[in-house]
């Protein structure tokens, strides 16, 4: 198993992520799958309320330049009644890669009109996320085509905003 690890931290200061707008956070790097490969996607967010809100969260992806979509049918909440308090969900999917076609996955947050916190009308004043996606082979008889392609990658991308 080869893998890879890439960690970013942002500035330490406040930011306003306005969910209103659906955004992709805590993107990875371009990964361009040599055969026939399966993406498990594990996400996870921490948002610091301005006040009452509610937030979706998905694992998302892009394939070959296309928009963001949610890589499975479900999705998570995080929500706070009050400002300050800290905000947390995790989602994962998988999905079947096609091998010369560039991935890209993420966490897609947007406003959430129920469950926790209401959908209230504030936004997160600070985030934390984390994607980590785990790359196997889904050939039928389990041996990759080329036998120096590694089977299973993981690739990860950390976002720290505050």
């Amino acid at each position: 198993m080869a893998s890879c690890e890439a960690t970013r931290y942002g500035p330490f200061f406040s930011i306003l992520l306005d969910i209103d707008t659906f955004t992709v956070l805590c993107q990875t790097t371009n990964y361009n799958p040599p055969f026939a490969q399966r993406a498990w996607s594990n996400v996870w967010i921490s948002l610091k309320a301005a006040g009452p809100m509610g937030a979706r969260v998905f694992a998302v992806y892009s394939s070959g330049g296309s928009p963001w979509v949610a890589m499975g049918p479900t999705f998570a909440r995080a929500g706070a009644s009050a400002q300050d308090e800290w905000a947390h969900a995790s989602d994962s999917a998988v999905i079947d890669m096609i091998p010369g076609t560039a991935y890209r996955f993420g966490i897609g947050v947007d406003r959430s009109v129920g469950g926790p916190g209401g959908g209230g009308t504030a936004d997160a004043d600070a985030f934390r996320c984390r994607t980590v996606v785990q790359i196997t082979n889904r050939n039928p008889d389990g041996i990759a085509p080329d036998t120096a392609a590694p089977t299973s990658v993981t690739s990860t991308g950390v976002q720290d905003r505050r």
